[in-house]
């Protein structure tokens, strides 16, 4: 009887070795330094997350465009930049999804590559303004006016506060506009306001 007790007690013993064994806790990696999560607060310094941005390229060239219609992997836009032509204009993947439901009159910032097959646009969003140098033409009506970059023309709705100021401009002569997406979808962009002896 004694022999069976002691065999008892040597195999609870192992039991409870085994058991307290496998249920320790392991210690943490000395080399990770615990991080506090942030989730469910607000950003403190309202900063957009990285992941929110587009990548960009340094190959690339950062320009502003007005989008008007895409046919495929084609884009018809006028890029306001005068070193840029606005000939075949090519959308890569990512420019393309975003934009596939665009308005037309759109103002957009894209991220591009000269090549000499055409304009490679690389990624487009959208932007609050745009500032280009540009010939004025005249005005199209009492509330539009023509404009032209690189030979290829374009019409602005014109604020009631700066008619005035425009129709003392001469034909032909180049401007620095700033111009914004009409908040009537489809409608002309919005010349925001210009300057003269550019």
């Amino acid at each position: 009887m004694k022999k069976l007790t002691k065999l008892l007690a040597v195999l609870l013993v192992l039991g409870i070795m085994v058991t307290g064994c496998n249920n320790q806790i392991k210690p943490s990696e000395p080399d990770k330094i615990p991080v506090e999560s942030n989730e469910g607060q607000e950003n403190p310094d309202n900063q957009a997350n990285p992941e929110d941005e587009p990548t960009i390229n340094k190959d690339l060239k950062q320009v502003n465009a007005i989008f008007y219609s895409m046919d495929a992997d084609k884009a018809d836009m006028i890029i306001l930049d005068s070193n840029s032509d606005s000939k075949n204009i090519i959308l890569k993947d990512e420019a393309r999804v975003f934009l596939t439901d665009k308005e037309v009159n759109t103002v957009v910032s894209l991220q591009i590559k000269e090549s000499s097959k055409g304009i490679e646009v690389y990624n487009a969003k959208d932007a609050d303004k745009a500032t280009a140098k540009a010939k004025y033409i005249g005005f199209a009506d009492n509330n539009f006016a023509e404009f032209e970059i690189m030979n290829k023309a374009f019409v602005l709705q014109i604020p009631e506060a700066l008619k005035t100021e425009l129709e003392k401009v001469n034909t032909n002569e180049l401007l620095e506009i700033t111009i914004k997406t009409n908040e009537i979808p489809i409608a002309n962009p919005v010349l925001e306001s210009f300057k003269r002896g550019q």
